[in-house]
């Protein structure tokens, strides 16, 4: 890693990742070449520059690669003495080779949302504006329900129309109609209030 030597080292990295097309590559550092690392702390008390070398090559080399991008994800282990090689080989390789987690395949109640309506599914933007305003699936229910009454009563004075209630800023409906098409709420609304067929 000396300055002279870097171009060299470099290049032979990039013949490395080149000869596997960068498949399951790593570069093992050894941060001391005559005596055990021990700790940062250790390395500082004893202030000998031999002793840091191995440190300053790893910091130098990690600088060097993060300027190349076709070699930035390339990992550097660092190895504090040579016994510990195959422990740090076996531990990199069952941190890459367990198994990735499946993406869960769960519904969840508020993604059937995109179907509660009587002529078409909902579009995307209305069902993401949905799990926004809305914490559950029932609340959506319930709020259908409380905006079919306030309608009703209208007439005797106490509440607002259909319209207005669905202009409503109290109202979670009224969240949505200024952010949708008023026609795309309302559909929302008479889903919950009917009964439907499956054909």
């Amino acid at each position: 890693m000396s300055e002279h030597r870097l171009p060299a080292t470099i290049a032979r990295i990039q013949h490395f990742v080149a000869l596997t097309g960068g498949l399951d590559v790593a570069i093992i550092l050894s941060l001391s070449a005559s005596n055990p690392f021990s700790s940062a702390k250790d390395l500082m008390n004893n202030r000998r520059i031999d002793d840091m070398e191995g440190v300053r090559s790893y910091a130098l080399l990690q600088a060097e690669i993060m300027t190349r991008p076709e070699l930035a994800w390339v990992p550097i282990l660092p190895l504090a003495k040579l016994d510990d090689i195959v422990k740090l080989v076996k531990t990199y390789v069952q941190s890459i080779s367990r198994p990735k987690p499946k993406p869960s395949s769960a519904v969840r109640p508020l993604d059937m949302l995109a179907h509660c309506s009587p002529d078409r599914p909902l579009p995307t933007l209305a069902v993401n504006l949905a799990s926004d305003v809305f914490s559950s699936l029932r609340d959506v229910v319930q709020n259908a329900l409380t905006h079919q009454t306030s309608s009703f009563l209208h007439d005797s004075g106490e509440i607002a129309s259909s319209d207005d209630s669905l202009q409503s800023h109290q109202s979670p409906f009224g969240v949505l109609a200024e952010q949708l098409d008023k026609d795309i709420v309302e559909s929302m609304i008479e889903f919950w209030l009917e009964d439907w067929a499956i054909e």
